[in-house]
């Protein structure tokens, strides 16, 4: 893209990204415009020096073949705001664990003036506009595919596992897309890596040009461990692992990734120490929500992949049911009932994938798998079950029923409140 003045743009989306993308661009003197699905063939014009999308917009759309026909550069928000952006950058990505670990490095910069942003909120590009010294930036996958210039100082990939197959149509493409986050990085920057959860079929080629740490919850590795119920960095003791409030091998490891990142920020022990001792993950993300008669219901909307539902699954004391289902991301569900795993005593199946799963279990020869009408309908069965414990953990997004996760996970909320009155 020309590093010269941008005299007229047009913002693709009015979501949050594009109210970033807008506010940041005015402030450079920018005549800007805004378009959604309705009206952007009318707005794409020849004299645009550039078009800003947000997310959700594929680079598949119609859009990009248009302003491609007409010479108009097309970007993300997220390289929008690299642009213009003079602080260092810390960007995380990853099948999972992305918010959490963004969150979590921004815990522990507390006396860094620094901003967690991205796709965790607020705005890469709303957050320039204020006045931080280090931005803590979570990068998804479809963010990332729309910055190809994107340069932070230390990026994190948390893990890789199967999704969003059916926005980057291959397991291949997602992957590469997720370690694009380091494709611009030189010598004198850092790249963060799982050692235990991302697959080495994903890696062949890759080179990046960065100075490489890895974490792990399994093995002492050049970066950050846990060993005999401590913390280490490069063979330094940190602290003893039941000072994280976060508790859970999936949080260990989210620890883990947050700890390189402080360590190679120059952030004291003490800070790290404190920071994990009250760190909180998000709501929907394995949360205890009640117990009714004995039943326990947790809360794990945000497992919006077959990854996430398989460590909230390793977690469920038996005998438990599972609530799994909601819009089709293009895979399959078989991994879920491989007979290694915790499998859940009963499965209630809901959304457009609820045939799918019934599908993949008995094709897995598990059979105890029913279809319900709806989460509603899911709640209550699986709570009158038998099983000691009930988990939403969906495997997928929630486009189907719900406008969000965490919309979801809020109703699945309600129906428990709404069993425990009726059993009161």
């Amino acid at each position: 893209m020309s590093s010269g003045v941008i005299k007229k743009a047009l913002i693709f989306g009015k979501g949050e990204s594009g109210q970033g993308a807008y506010i940041l661009l005015k402030r450079q003197g920018t005549y800007v415009s805004v378009c959604d699905e309705t009206d952007y063939k009318y707005k794409v014009t020849h004299d645009l020096d550039l078009i800003v999308v947000s997310p959700g917009i594929s680079i598949y759309h119609p859009v990009f073949s248009l302003a491609k026909s007409l010479n108009i550069p097309v970007i993300g928000e997220i390289e929008l705001g690299a642009k213009y952006c003079e602080k260092p950058v810390i960007a995380v990505t990853g099948t999972n664990g992305k918010t959490t670990v963004t969150r979590m490095i921004n815990a522990m910069l507390s006396n860094k003036n620094s901003c967690a942003c991205g796709n965790i909120g607020v705005s890469f590009c709303r957050s320039i506009t204020k006045n931080y010294d280090v931005f803590v930036v979570e990068a998804s996958s479809f963010q990332l595919e729309t910055a190809p210039s994107f340069h932070p100082h230390i990026a994190v990939i948390t893990n890789i596992a199967v999704d969003h197959i059916d926005r980057h149509k291959s397991m291949e493409n997602y992957a590469n897309i997720k370690l694009s986050i380091a494709k611009n990085q030189t010598k004198n920057d850092c790249l963060i890596m799982s050692f235990d959860d991302i697959p080495m079929r994903y890696l062949k080629g890759f080179c990046p040009d960065s100075n490489v740490y890895f974490f792990s919850t399994e093995r002492a590795v050049k970066g950050a461990y846990a060993y005999k119920d401590y913390i280490y960095f490069c063979d330094e003791k940190i602290c003893k692992t039941d000072r994280m409030r976060a508790q859970g091998k999936h949080n260990l490891s989210n620890a883990l990734a947050s700890v390189c990142v402080a360590k190679l920020t120059g952030v004291s022990n003490a800070n790290i120490v404190s920071a994990l001792s009250s760190f909180v993950p998000d709501a929907h993300r394995l949360e205890y929500v009640d117990s009714v008669n004995g039943v326990s219901f947790y809360n794990d909307s945000k497992g919006t992949n077959i990854s996430a539902t398989l460590k909230a699954m390793q977690t469920m004391c038996q005998p438990y049911a599972l609530i799994l289902g909601g819009s089709d991301k293009g895979y399959g569900f078989g991994d879920l009932f491989d007979k290694e795993n915790n499998l859940p005593q009963s499965v209630f199946a809901i959304g457009v994938t609820a045939k799918k799963i019934m599908h993949d279990a008995l094709s897995n020869g598990y059979e105890s798998v029913e279809i319900c009408e709806n989460l509603k309908d899911a709640t209550v069965k699986a709570y009158n079950s038998g099983a000691k414990s009930v988990l939403l953990s969906p495997a997928t997004a929630s486009f189907d029923a719900f406008s969000s996760y965490k919309a979801r996970g809020e109703a699945f909320c309600e129906y428990v409140k709404e069993i425990k009155s009726l059993e009161n």
